[in-house]
């Protein structure tokens, strides 16, 4: 007996769904929520190292805080905007440990 054209959409569907299954990501780690003050302090140590360094300083580089998340941006005098290079995420661990992802362009 032939398959109907129903069953064999449903098998086809079925398929699918056990392949999307067996690609699933690991899950993302816990953000740590921070105090106002405790943003505001590790944002001046960032800025501070960043002065003090040479090259991240003739970079143009700059931190700020967004959505509990440290922002490291590079200006470009050309086009006079800030883009994204990394992002800095505390992590809920029992030491202080932070997540740092490189920005895809």
């Amino acid at each position: 007996m032939k398959p109907s054209k129903i069953t064999q959409i449903e098998e086809v569907t079925m398929m699918q769904w056990r392949r999307r299954k067996s690609a699933e990501r690991l899950p993302r780690p816990a953000v740590k929520p921070l105090s106002k003050e405790k943003k505001h302090e590790i944002v001046t140590r960032l800025n501070a190292a960043i002065e003090e360094s040479p090259v991240l300083n003739a970079l143009h580089y700059r931190v700020r805080s967004l959505r509990g998340r440290f922002y490291y941006e590079q200006y470009y005098p050309d086009t006079d905007e800030y883009a994204n290079v990394a992002r800095l995420t505390p992590l809920v661990t029992p030491q202080y440990r932070y997540l740092l992802e490189h920005a895809t362009r």
